[in-house]
């Protein structure tokens, strides 16, 4: 059977038929089969480390579970610095809508009008 062959049926020319996985030791002689003396799936360290793979697995999506859960109980912290940009958004609400004060006292409605309208904007970008 030809490579291309191999790779049209089995997808992989790592591919073993015998065990029904992919093997690094197929590379090369997948022609002529697999020439180790025992399979990757029986080996014990092979076996060692892919129940010590699945445990971490079961872990993390537990703590992952967990967390997930806690997370839907508390209420949503607030932002690092959210706080801190609120009261700088607060401050220069202040600013302006007093520039627009001083605007309407000195008779120019036009760029008091744009001032309040900048504030109203602001005032929207907080809530």
């Amino acid at each position: 059977m030809s490579r291309q062959e191999w790779l049209d049926k089995y997808g992989s020319f790592l591919f073993c038929p015998k065990r029904d996985t992919l093997c690094q030791f197929m590379d090369g002689i997948w022609m002529t089969g697999c020439e180790r003396a025992i399979c990757i799936l029986d080996d014990p360290d092979y076996q060692i480390l892919q129940a010590r793979i699945e445990r971490n697995r079961q872990r993390n999506a537990r703590e992952h579970h967990e967390q997930r859960k806690a997370e839907k109980n508390d209420p949503a912290a607030p932002i690092r610095n959210q706080s801190k940009a609120e009261d700088r958004l607060r401050d220069q609400i202040e600013q302006v809508e007093e520039q627009a004060r001083q605007a309407w006292s000195r008779g120019r409605s036009n760029e008091a009008m744009t001032l309040e309208n900048r504030a109203a904007i602001m005032r929207g970008r907080l809530k």
